[in-house]
């Protein structure tokens, strides 16, 4: 009988280290595919939507944007999914607005918020408003923060530490493509105003 139950238990542990192993790869796949697609074009549209389109793939959120800087308190919503029905003017906010936006482009340190009812300081400010469960990641590279990746969910609890970890893997790869594609337009509007600039020269 001991004999009998060890097997079991031992069955047990090889099909659960197996599913973790299947949801590790799944997980390394996933990522390795966003960040190939990330750094696939220089299009800063095309990489915004890139990035959530990603971030589907491996959180379950509700409602999800990217918030760029302009600088550490003027913040604008750059995309959003799901994208709004009808073209809206761009959604400007202050991180002074709230605390955790404050607090996380300061502190460049990313937010999981379990349940905004418990949180003390939690405003309801777009595109927040609506969630009841949050993660906010703030989008660096070594020449500083560019901005924050804002995930949400309608029903409290529903994103776990995973669903975290995943976020944060993915906002390595979409800071230094949203870096590069910033250098992109400016490349691209100088090189314009540089041709206008010869053309009325010559």
């Amino acid at each position: 009988a001991i004999g009998h139950i060890e097997r079991k238990h031992a069955e047990f542990e090889a099909k659960r280290n197996l599913a973790a192993a299947e949801a590790a790869h799944a997980e390394t796949e996933a990522l390795r595919r966003a960040t190939l697609a990330l750094t696939q074009n220089l299009s800063m549209d095309t990489v915004l939507d890139t990035l959530l389109d990603c971030l589907r793939d491996l959180v379950p959120f509700d409602k999800a944007a990217v918030i760029l800087a302009e600088n550490e308190i003027d913040l604008y919503v750059a995309r959003e999914s799901p994208k709004p029905s009808a073209p809206k003017p761009i959604s400007r906010l202050r991180s002074t607005d709230n605390i955790l936006l404050q607090r996380l482009m300061i502190e460049r340190k990313s937010i999981f918020v379990t349940d905004t009812m418990d949180e003390h300081g939690w405003q309801k400010i777009d595109p927040l408003a609506g969630c009841r469960c949050w993660i906010g990641i703030p989008l660096t590279t070594s020449k500083g923060i560019f901005g924050l990746l804002s995930v949400g969910a309608i029903a409290p609890r529903k994103f776990t530490q995973d669903h975290v970890r995943f976020a944060k893997s993915l906002a390595i790869p979409a800071a230094a493509a949203i870096y590069n594609a910033r250098l992109y337009e400016y490349a691209t509007i100088y090189s314009a105003e540089l041709e206008t600039h010869i053309k009325k020269t010559q």
